[in-house]
């Protein structure tokens, strides 16, 4: 697998262990720590997005990784849709933006896994 995916798969992983713990600072400008995190959680997905389509196109990835890889570009523009719902004032969300972000991180181990 890509160094940079590796190194960008494991920090979100680092990242969503961090959160498990409660070791976590809130980012500037964010409303909660539940913004935060899953601010947080978003940005790191879209890096490993990014540094795998990259990967992927140089030949740095078996072509297996395609479909997992769609998966997560799917559920993190699902997720970011209703992270910015709830950015625009919608209330009683988190609980679908939590659903949202277990979808991610389920996708991310599933890009894990077919990139070995």
């Amino acid at each position: 697998m890509n160094r940079q995916v590796v190194r960008t798969a494991g920090m979100l992983v680092l990242l969503l262990a961090v959160s498990a713990c409660g070791l976590r600072t809130m980012s500037p400008g964010a409303m909660s720590q539940f913004d935060s995190d899953a601010y947080a959680t978003l940005i790191v997905t879209q890096q490993l997005i990014e540094s795998s389509k990259e990967a992927l196109a140089a030949g740095d990835l078996p072509e297996g990784v395609r479909e997992p890889l769609n998966i997560l570009i799917d559920s993190y523009n699902a997720t970011r849709s209703l992270w910015l719902l709830y950015r625009g004032g919608e209330e009683n969300i988190e609980g679908r933006i939590t659903v949202a972000l277990d979808t991610v991180n389920q996708a991310v181990a599933n890009l894990r896994s077919a990139s070995r």
